[in-house]
């Protein structure tokens, strides 16, 4: 974690399944990392950002989005992070940090990023 900076994580290795907003094991296995934060410190907010390629038409990749914020949201939940200490918000493709000229680059604006408020 990064905390300096505010960010807890920030990468493009979550996973979910394709074109879908199902979580991936592996990203629940990453997400159980963030619980301890939570353990040490039980007052601090986070927000969820879910950001994707230029996929598909903007309104479904907006939609993509936010539904894929709302499923980290959701795991986080039922790892015992109280809900109100979490905001989601998806972002579709408007935050891009590369080009999306080519696949690598795609992939890494199609990314999570928790951090805290």
């Amino acid at each position: 974690f990064d905390w300096v900076s505010n960010t807890a994580l920030s990468n493009s290795n979550s996973k979910f399944e394709l074109d879908n907003a199902v979580l991936l094991t592996q990203s629940k296995d990453e997400l159980l990392s963030i619980v301890g934060v939570f353990q040490a410190h039980p007052d601090w907010k986070l927000k969820i950002e879910v950001n994707n390629a230029p996929v598909g038409k903007p309104d479904y990749t907006l939609s993509l989005t936010e539904k894929r914020a709302v499923a980290i949201k959701e795991e986080l939940s039922s790892l015992w992070v109280k809900p109100s200490l979490l905001s989601v918000i998806g972002r579709g493709d408007s935050k891009p940090l590369v080009s999306n000229d080519t696949e690598k680059e795609r992939k890494t604006n199609t990314r999570v990023e928790i951090s805290k408020l």
